[in-house]
């Protein structure tokens, strides 16, 4: 009898807690499960499942992922963690995905945030609470992937910026920016 399927969980209850992003031209999905994230390749073979017992056993509210460099965004409670892949040598054969996802950042937001978006050149992140706040890394730096994990130093745990914000009348549902990066939109609920 051989291993045919891995059940990693179901994904947690809400329209942001899954993403679909890709490293380079390869893709994948990523998805909060309970605490933890789970990172799928585009086969839905388990690559990776980062747990929740490093952030708190916080249940994942959002998941967003980028679209290029394969960043991936994730809000427990009111801390967003970035998450980036480091290049590795994959012994599993046929793995499109040679990495692994590591914690290069964290910042903290007033509440708990249900909508996260990359701009589209995996820059910058807006986040939306109370506020619609735009944040960057240290320096805007994007951290070169390498070949080989023994020649690369694990990257130090840096806190991101808010530069800018803007208070919302009603919740965020929804956030999108235009394919240039220049704009965003967002489109809000109001209750009755």
């Amino acid at each position: 009898m051989h291993l045919h399927q891995v059940l990693t969980g179901a994904v947690n209850p809400g329209d942001n807690c899954y993403s679909v992003g890709s490293v380079g031209d390869v893709p994948f999905t990523a998805y909060g499960s309970g605490c933890d994230i789970v990172i799928l390749a585009s086969d839905f073979e388990c690559v990776q499942i980062i747990p929740g017992a490093k952030h708190g056993n916080i249940q994942v509210s959002c998941v967003e992922c980028s679209n290029q460099h394969g960043r991936i965004a994730a809000s427990y409670g009111n801390a967003v963690c970035i998450f980036e892949p480091l290049g590795i040598n994959s012994h599993k054969r046929n793995c499109q995905l040679k990495c692994q996802w590591l914690k290069t950042g964290q910042f903290f937001l007033s509440s708990v945030t249900y909508n996260l978006a990359w701009d589209p050149q995996d820059n910058r992140l807006l986040t939306a609470t109370d506020f619609i706040q735009l944040w960057a890394p240290p320096g805007g730096d994007i951290p070169e992937e390498e070949e080989e994990i023994d020649n690369k130093i694990p990257p130090v745990l840096s806190d991101w910026k808010c530069i800018w914000q803007c208070k919302t009348s009603v919740s965020v549902h929804l956030m999108e920016w235009s394919p240039d990066g220049e704009y965003f939109a967002t489109a809000g609920k109001v209750k009755d």
